[in-house]
């Protein structure tokens, strides 16, 4: 299914691998502008790749989604550039549980 995202303005957090970079391209496929955070610079820049690769208007940005002031931060540098953020997408490795710990 194909919905056209043009003009709309799509945050992906742990864009760099996995569900994030899949979900990441699928926005992009619709047109999205796909703003991809990693933790690393490395891995922003490994997403600002990926896009380019996939011919996707986006990037990569380094974002610690534990640090509040840093989140506020990234957000209104992202309006700022790029108009309101239409697409939301918060991909967080959860740790391991072990149900059969003692």
């Amino acid at each position: 299914m194909f919905i056209n995202l043009e003009n709309q303005v799509a945050l992906v957090t742990g864009a760099s691998r996995g569900i994030g970079q899949s979900i990441a391209l699928s926005l992009g496929k619709q047109k999205a502008f796909v703003i991809g955070t990693a933790t690393t610079e490395e891995g922003a820049q490994k997403i600002s790749a990926f896009l380019k690769e996939q011919n996707i208007l986006g990037k990569g940005i380094k974002l610690d989604v534990n640090d509040n002031e840093a989140i506020l931060q990234t957000v209104d540098s992202i309006i700022k550039d790029h108009g309101d953020i239409s697409i939301l997408v918060i991909m967080l490795a959860l740790p391991k549980i072990c149900y059969s710990c003692a």
